[in-house]
């Protein structure tokens, strides 16, 4: 019925300018976005073992994301209908939760229900793509699926050219792991297992972070039913960083709508898109950027883009309680966006949580909200909800001893050129700049007119960019924060003008044309910074397929057999196909069949092949177990990775099944959840432990059988009698 109900929709193209168009057009664009980065994938994997059953249904989900707010608006909204800001954000998350609850229902009727949204997934997105094919015109369907392949391409590469991979667990032979990849793995299968944030390395106790991006990670692990690792290389890239897009693309429009008034039809033309492509690709080469702090964590960092995905959601949400006409709905709407989902960012960064709650309380004093009684209590409860979100989440290493880590200007002297810092504000607040220029030149201002446009709160939308731009500045500029973390305080800004930019673009198709006014002022540096834009695709695409190309080389020297073409090769994709013709079809079958080969003779792999088995029990039989290896087992504590901050994490993360004296001999930090560990650590016993002191705690814990890892990299139960 709701096949036939669709499709009958769909014949009334005339709703579709009204209706559907901005939401189609972005979501499309998206979706284009998500399946290319599956069908790379799955390129790059060639020669290793693969399930396709995941790769489709990890497109049907997202396709379902992106694309059940337009199947809404076809479906159950008449033409005349007014459109109100955060209409898209609110179906959005709603799709969101009922993904994350069926993930709960997983053993009773999960697999009816996963198949279920995949069906409607891939049913909105052929039907918008029919619909978006009959609508447009040709020149613009042409260019548009070109730009959406070239910002593929560009996405593909900038993902896999740095510590994520689509050989990730198979990198992990050749001693490829990050600290930080271990630890974030840990956490989320300690959570699939025991529901709670811990790292595993000594039982499972508790610990404070800033663990929503985990848990929700881990719902999406239950309900594809793969591994952590897989998690982050693939569903991490293919599902929540295209919702970061989209949720760019929601909070330009929603600004937009309550620019209107719900009721200008909106049409995301060309120029829309290639500000976009530009805005996010960048037409500097990297290495240049990077002298001044321009980095793409935003891409790196898991919870930093989760939470930017929800910042932009959470604060449509906001609009559209400020766009009701209805009282009592406003009242219940602005109380449950902002007392209670805007504190929930803490959870995922506390740099968003304190930008919010910044910016909420300058529009609270700015708009003199408090001259009403509930607008007051709305007020109490962002502060008091956000407090205690904090409180939970601060990490206890940082809590009750005072740190010496003030350090004024510390960002700007670590991670910016010599003698060239003041370009920091350049290049790390260009798209601030840019929208503000705009902006002002659009309002015309003057010094005469320059206090009515304030007192007016037509300037509104700059102060609070430039409000976040100092708000964001400051942990940086007065605090040593290691890591070069206060980057996520510091870019915020950029994302979010990057999002204002977008909005005033379409609005700017309607009215004073000042942003094509602009374009023309510099339309002899338009065909250089297209050309810069496409260096930095390509660029960027040639780095990731050399990471694989590495990969498979490194692979291929653990091979014992013949070998004619993978030796002594320099890891350059290009510089290796090159040569004769001839010589061309057997290399490719070196490339993808003896990486294989290698790793099979692997022990290392043959051991992680024994974790990741463990990995697939149910979590009840996880909950039993516990597993101890011997400080004398080389195999694992030396070969594996040679790093002892990094290999305590490979049991709980390629196992979800808590260590039992798996931390190092020694720390230099409480920091990657080495905090819940004190006590650990002040019994010796469990840092050095002997078959005595094991077994004692196996009688302590009648519940947990204790499994040990021996030197071949197999399992045995230990006999305590």
């Amino acid at each position: 019925m709701i096949q036939i109900k669709l499709l009958n929709r769909l014949r009334i193209f005339s709703k579709f300018d009204k209706l559907g168009n901005y939401e189609l057009t972005t979501s499309l664009f998206l979706s284009v976005l998500a399946f290319f980065t599956l069908c790379f994938y799955n390129l790059a994997r060639l020669g290793f073992e693969s399930h396709h059953s995941e790769i489709y249904s990890i497109g049907g989900i997202i396709s379902f994301i992106l694309m059940t707010p337009w199947a809404y608006s076809i479906l159950f909204k008449n033409k005349s209908s007014e459109s109100l800001s955060g209409e898209s954000a609110l179906i959005t998350l709603a799709a969101l939760i009922v993904i994350i609850l069926t993930s709960f229902t997983v053993d009773y009727i999960g697999f009816f229900a996963l198949h279920l949204l995949i069906g409607l997934g891939y049913l909105f997105f052929l039907s918008g793509l029919i619909t978006f094919l009959r609508t447009q015109k040709i020149y613009f369907s042409v260019i548009f699926f070109l730009l959406s392949s070239l910002f593929s391409l560009w996405f593909f590469g900038r993902v896999y050219s740095s510590y994520l991979s689509p050989l990730a667990f198979e990198n992990f032979v050749i001693g490829k792991a990050t600290h930080d990849t271990m630890f974030h793995s840990s956490v989320l299968e300690m959570f699939k297992t025991f529901g709670h944030a811990s790292t595993g390395l000594n039982g499972a106790p508790h610990f404070s972070y800033h663990w929503g991006s985990h848990w929700i990670f881990s719902r999406f692990s239950v309900l594809f039913n793969v591994s952590s690792v897989k998690t982050y290389n693939l569903i991490y890239p293919v599902i929540f960083l295209p919702l970061f897009f989209k949720g760019t693309f929601i909070f330009a429009n929603d600004i937009f709508q309550l620019y209107a008034k719900g009721k200008s039809i909106v049409k995301p033309g060309l120029i829309f898109l290639m500000v976009f492509i530009i805005s996010h690709i960048g037409f500097l080469p990297y290495s240049f950027t990077a002298n001044w702090a321009n980095w793409e964590s935003w891409i790196e960092s898991e919870s930093y883009s989760l939470s930017l995905f929800f910042f932009f959601l959470f604060s449509s949400i906001v609009l559209y309680s400020f766009s009701q006409k209805n009282k009592l709905k406003q009242k219940i709407f602005l109380f449950c966006s902002v007392s209670l989902l805007l504190p929930l960012l803490g959870l995922l960064k506390i740099s968003l949580l304190v930008i919010a709650v910044v910016v909420y309380s300058y529009i609270f004093f700015r708009l003199k909200l408090f001259k009403n009684g509930y607008n007051l209590l709305i007020m109490a409860g962002l502060l008091l909800f956000s407090f205690y979100i904090y409180k939970v989440t601060i990490p206890v290493e940082i809590v009750g001893e005072e740190k010496d880590n003030f350090y004024l200007f510390h960002f700007l002297k670590r991670y910016t050129l010599n003698n060239w810092k003041g370009f920091f504000f350049y290049i790390h607040y260009f798209f601030t700049f840019l929208y503000i220029y705009l902006r002002l030149k659009e309002l015309k201002i003057s010094s005469k007119n320059f206090t009515s446009y304030l007192t007016s709160n037509r300037l509104l939308d700059v102060e609070i960019l430039i409000l976040i731009s100092i708000i964001g500045f400051l942990p940086g500029t007065i605090l040593k924060i290691d890591g070069g973390s206060a980057y996520y305080f510091s870019d915020i800004q950029s994302r979010i003008s990057i999002a204002l930019l977008l909005f005033f673009v379409l609005k700017d198709s309607f009215k004073q044309k000042v942003f094509i006014q602009f374009t023309k002022r510099i339309s002899l540096l338009i065909p250089i910074i297209g050309i810069l834009t496409l260096s930095n695709v390509f660029f960027q695409f040639e780095k990731a397929v050399n990471s694989n190309f590495k990969s498979r080389l490194e692979l291929t020297n653990l091979y014992t057999g013949e070998v004619e073409y993978m030796k002594e090769v320099p890891y350059d994709i290009l510089e290796f196909i090159s040569g004769k013709k001839s010589e061309l079809n057997s290399k490719i079958r070196e490339m993808i069949n003896l990486p294989a080969k290698g790793l099979a003779v692997s022990p290392k792999y043959t051991l992680l092949n024994n974790l990741q088995k463990i990995g697939n029990l149910h979590k009840d039989e996880k909950k039993k177990l516990c597993i101890y290896v011997p400080k004398s087992n080389t195999l694992y504590w030396k070969s594996i990775n040679n790093a002892e901050k990094i290999t305590p994490f490979f049991i709980p993360a390629l196992t979800g099944v808590n260590s039992l004296a798996g931390l190092p001999d020694t720390i230099k930090s409480y920091e990657y959840g080495f905090s819940a560990y004190r006590d650990s650590y002040n019994d010796y016993t469990f840092v050095q432990p002997d078959i005595n002191s094991i077994c004692k705690y196996s009688k302590a814990q009648l519940e947990e059988t204790i499994i040990m890892l021996d030197s071949t990299g197999k399992f045995k139960v230990l006999d305590c009698k």
